[in-house]
């Protein structure tokens, strides 16, 4: 997160940060045709650990 402003880091730690489901959907589709290359519970996970995220 070192690439991110200080008033947006700000605003991470202040406000929670949801993953709506149809944005899980389109990473399991784009995982599916092989366009990335984690599952959608990895990048999940990593979003979760990174800032914060409430799935």
């Amino acid at each position: 997160m070192s690439k991110i402003s200080p008033l947006a880091e700000e605003q991470l730690e202040q406000h929670d940060i949801v993953l709506p489901e149809l944005a899980r959907l389109e990473l399991q589709y784009l995982y599916e045709i092989g366009r990335i290359a984690y599952t959608p519970a990895e990048i999940v996970a990593d979003l979760y650990g990174d800032v914060g995220m409430i799935c």
